[in-house]
């Protein structure tokens, strides 16, 4: 049986140290070119992408019951907009 160098959770390992880059970059590599409160929602928003891909697959909640599920997803999409929203207009 051949060994698979590249599965689903090596993937979202990757995919995470890209996400982290990005957001690095964001915060030193883009002084001047967008707002600094569209600059902060947007890595706010990364950082909530993060956190669904770690309830997700390392959580393991992609294959839990429908409901543990759905409460992850609601609170993740809930608590970003309530920051981002709160960040911009509070």
């Amino acid at each position: 049986m051949p060994i698979k160098l590249f599965n689903r959770p090596t993937f979202i390992w990757l995919l995470l140290l890209a996400i982290t880059l990005i957001s690095w970059i964001g915060v030193y590599g883009i002084e001047g070119l967008i707002s600094k409160q569209m600059q902060t929602a947007a890595l706010l928003i990364l950082a909530f992408v993060k956190a669904r891909y770690v309830l997700l697959d390392f959580m393991e909640l992609r294959d839990a019951p429908v409901i543990f599920r759905l409460i992850s997803e609601v609170w993740t999409v809930v608590a970003c907009s309530l920051l981002i929203g709160l960040y911009l207009f509070g």
